[in-house]
């Protein structure tokens, strides 16, 4: 009989046992999951035995394919394999980056505006391809701009241009020798007359750079020129002179200062370095300076030289950086600004340097009495361009503020067509 009930005992253990586990289910508690993206909410779910569903929610300024809301809260417990049910912000079309890499870079900032995006921040990146099209955006196609979030886009400037190498032109007629260099692909190409020849009028005598240095397109060649003439003044040596004194050599021996190269080179003696031309020219003619400011201080020429116009030197002097500058009227280029108060913030790698163009403290006269033309070429990381082109008043100063890009900024102006100055900001 013990061994009967026994054995009874045991069954009703085992059957107690399996009737418990049939009813008994296991509980978990559901994980807080809002906030967090889908793939990590799902990861989540399923690591507490329970299961994912979803379903869209619009939830503006909520990156896309983010739970908004779930439900059983977080928390809550509940029997395990259970169904947590959340909600993804799943934005509208409209509020959707548009597709732009390939696209003309105005029209790509006409389609952003179109659906609702802020102006982009725009950057430019040498690259093969099309010249001012889109390479690169960022959000991706299709995403939601979060809140707080930029619209970048690269833009292409196409191919760094190739560097050329300058051949030897000496000898040949002048006008030829600036189609032959141009045809290279160099861009800035200026003839000076720099000697008299009643053998070779005409015809090319000194080029700088010097024939077979390899230069950046852009990068500015000089070509001196005999001219036809028996009168002729001799050049004085200059070297190590201030500015001033220089001009007043010049006009001692019949000679008008020309452009004014200003350099900023430490190993070098302050002062005049070169003249072009040197040693001799025709009477009347025009001296080219190279002064040197290794110091940073801005070139003083000297006053006017001529007593009778009376013209006296601004108040405000020069800056450091070269010419002074302020507002210029009737400049409008992007790459001027003309009104301090209202400037922008540059792109990396850019700045504004002041220009200031002043015939009283050039010490021309002519541009005094009369009126000129005015070109301001700009050559930079950007590539080269026109940034000021105007016809001004006799005597008129133009001022402004320039935006370079890069640390070799070259400014360049022109007189009436004719290249008159080159400094470094």
């Amino acid at each position: 009989m013990a061994l009967i009930w026994a054995v009874v005992l045991g069954f009703a253990v085992i059957a107690f046992a399996l009737a418990r586990g049939y009813f008994e289910v296991p509980e978990s508690r559901t994980p807080a999951v809002a906030g967090m993206s889908l793939e990590e909410a799902t990861r989540e779910v399923r690591d507490a035995g329970l299961r994912l569903r979803t379903y869209p929610v619009e939830a503006p300024g909520t990156p896309a394919e983010v739970v908004v809301e779930q439900s059983p809260p977080a928390g809550a417990l509940v029997r395990e394999g259970r169904v947590v049910d959340v909600g993804v912000h799943v934005p509208s079309e409209s509020g959707r980056m548009p597709a732009l890499v390939g696209a003309a870079e105005a029209d790509a900032i006409a389609t952003l505006r179109s659906v609702g995006f802020p102006a982009p921040d725009v950057s430019y990146v040498r690259i093969d391809g099309p010249v001012g099209r889109v390479v690169e955006q960022a959000p991706a196609p299709g995403s939601a701009l979060g809140a707080g979030e930029r619209v970048l886009l690269e833009v292409s400037r196409g191919p760094r241009p190739s560097d050329v190498e300058v051949p030897d032109v000496s000898g040949v007629e002048v006008e030829s020798a600036v189609a032959q260099l141009t045809a290279l692909g160099l861009r800035s190409v200026e003839a000076v007359a720099v000697d008299v020849s009643a053998l070779r009028p005409g015809t090319v005598v000194q080029q700088r750079p010097e024939a077979g240095a390899v230069i950046a397109p852009g990068e500015p060649v000089t070509l001196g020129y005999a001219l036809e003439g028996g009168r002729v003044a001799r050049v004085p040596d200059l070297s190590g002179t201030d500015p001033t004194f220089a001009r007043v050599s010049l006009a001692a021996a019949g000679l008008r200062l020309g452009p004014v190269e200003v350099v900023r080179d430490p190993d070098r003696p302050s002062g005049v370095v070169e003249t072009r031309p040197s040693g001799t020219t025709v009477v009347g003619g025009v001296v080219a300076l190279v002064v040197n400011a290794p110091d940073g201080g801005a070139v003083d020429l000297g006053p006017e030289l001529d007593p009778e116009l009376g013209v006296d030197r601004p108040d405000d002097p020069p800056g450091p950086d070269g010419p002074a500058g302020g507002p210029a009227e009737g400049l409008g280029d992007d790459d001027v600004a003309t009104d301090p108060d209202a400037e922008e913030p540059l792109p990396e790698g850019a700045r504004r340097v002041p220009f200031q163009f002043d015939p009283a403290v050039l010490g021309v006269r002519s541009l005094m009495e009369e009126g000129y033309e005015l070109r301001l070429v700009v050559r930079d990381d950007e590539g080269e361009r026109v940034v000021l082109e105007q016809d001004v008043p006799g005597g008129r100063t133009v001022e402004a503020q320039v935006v370079v890009h890069g640390d070799e900024a070259l400014l360049q102006t022109y007189v009436n067509g004719v290249f008159f100055q080159a400094w470094r900001p």
